[in-house]
């Protein structure tokens, strides 16, 4: 178990980072929304993911408009709900069962 000092805080929401539902605990590259540090999986999914691809043209404006309208904690409140259905938990354990750790199959 690491301790406190060994756990990455998110350079956007100042969340403590924890592993996503691969095992992985490293955080994600928040570019272009953060030049450095780590960044949590919600933020990178609700705020990292959509500027990326704004910034390509893929997404227009109305999409980003709206993810800065939402508030970090609305974030965390969904992905803690979605967290605690049997659905993610079966998931999670079915991936630890077969070892799988972010490597191609």
């Amino acid at each position: 178990m690491k301790s406190k000092k060994d756990i990455k805080s998110c350079v956007i929401c100042r969340e403590p980072i924890y592993a996503d539902f691969n095992g992985w605990d490293g955080g994600h590259n928040p570019w272009p929304v953060r030049k450095k540090g780590r960044c949590c999986g919600e933020c990178n999914d609700a705020i990292v993911v959509p500027r990326r691809l704004y910034e390509a043209g893929i997404l227009g404006e109305s999409i980003v408009s709206s993810v800065k309208e939402v508030k970090i904690d609305d974030i965390k409140k969904i992905t803690k709900e979605i967290k605690e259905t049997p659905e993610y938990k079966l998931g999670k354990s079915i991936i630890k069962c077969i070892g799988y750790r972010g490597e191609e199959w």
